[in-house]
C-alpha cells in the first residue's frame, strides 16, 4: 500500500537476539516508508497457512500491517 494512515508492526522476539542493534534500524525503516503514526509489538509464536494450507509455526518474521481510512 504506497499510503496509509497508521502502521500496525508485530515482529518476532526472536529478532531481537538475531539482529541485535540493527532492530532499531529495521523499525526505523519501517516508519521511513510511510511516516505515519505507528504501533506494535514483540509477539512469540508466530501461527500461519503454509503448504497444502496447513497451520505452521514460522520464525523471525515481521507483519506489517498499513492501515487507510476510506
Amino acid at each position: 500500500m504506497p499510503e496509509a494512515d497508521a502502521v500496525i508492526v508485530f515482529s518476532c522476539a526472536g529478532r531481537i537476539l538475531s539482529l541485535g542493534p540493527l532492530m532499531s534500524k529495521e523499525i526505523e525503516g519501517v516508519k521511513n516508508v510511510w511516516n505515519v503514526p505507528m504501533a506494535g509489538m514483540f509477539s512469540t509464536a508466530e501461527l500461519g497457512r503454509a503448504t497444502n494450507g496447513n497451520l505452521e509455526m514460522h520464525n523471525l518474521t515481521t507483519c506489517c500491517i498499513a492501515l487507510k481510512e476510506k
